[in-house]
């Protein structure tokens, strides 16, 4: 997953994976075993067509000579598929007795910063979603040929900005992404990043709902996927 799964500039403690996971263990009364791939920037692939096999890199691309880095730290390689088809599992792990898997994907593809861009149509943040979001579908199903026991939550994102925001902490943000710094604080602007972020989320959410549906029905295993939208509400953003 991307910088949501890893719970970037969370305590370890607040991290979404280590929430679930106590939360399991106190629920099951046993051992929960935790292994995360996921960090800062993740993009869902770096090419298209065919997935590449069972423990191989994409062949073109960024994939290529990259370095990973700390989570903290954006960067889009490794991949989603990459931590799935290449990364996963984790020394020791068995994957036939791996029993859920928790994974996101897509907004680092579509790009935060054209969201965030008030210059952005809301229009072409739901195209762009929605065929960025739609590559989930294949990784998913990698997943399952990786984990074949193991159920799969994916989650869904929350907007960015609302109109209850305080846009002071995302000022540079804004700027970076085309805004004039004088216009930042203005109402209409705030308007438009709320539009987009409701544009991206909406978008999302069916795009990756629709790929939970397509992975059930093309596995044969009904409820392997369970798309699971981000319940904030604009107080949230």
């Amino acid at each position: 997953g991307d910088e949501i799964r890893w719970g970037e500039e969370l305590a370890e403690t607040a991290k979404l994976t280590v929430v679930s996971a106590d939360g399991l263990r106190t629920a099951l009364g046993g051992e929960v075993k935790l292994s995360s791939f996921a960090h800062a920037g993740a993009v869902v692939r770096n090419a298209a067509g065919a997935v590449p096999p069972l423990g191989q890199q994409e062949p073109t691309g960024f994939d290529q000579g990259r370095v990973i880095t700390p989570g903290e730290i954006p960067n889009g390689y490794p991949t989603i598929l990459h931590q799935i088809n290449v990364q996963a599992p984790a020394a020791g792990v068995n994957a036939r007795e791996v029993d859920l898997l928790l994974i996101d994907g897509c907004i680092n593809d579509v790009s935060v910063m054209t969201i965030l861009n008030p210059f952005t149509p809301p229009d072409q943040i739901r195209a762009s979603t929605q065929s960025k979001c739609a590559a989930l579908t294949e990784v998913l199903l990698r997943a399952h040929e990786v984990f074949p026991n193991a159920l799969i939550v994916l989650t869904g994102y929350y907007p960015i900005v609302s109109m209850r925001s305080d846009l002071t902490a995302l000022a540079a943000l804004v700027v970076a992404s085309g805004a004039l710094p004088a216009l930042v604080a203005a109402p209409a602007t705030q308007q438009a990043l709320a539009n987009n972020s409701l544009a991206f989320v909406g978008a999302s959410n069916a795009a990756l709902a629709a790929a939970a549906n397509q992975v059930n029905a093309r596995s044969g295993v009904p409820g392997l996927v369970s798309f699971v939208p981000a319940p904030f509400s604009d107080l949230n953003a």
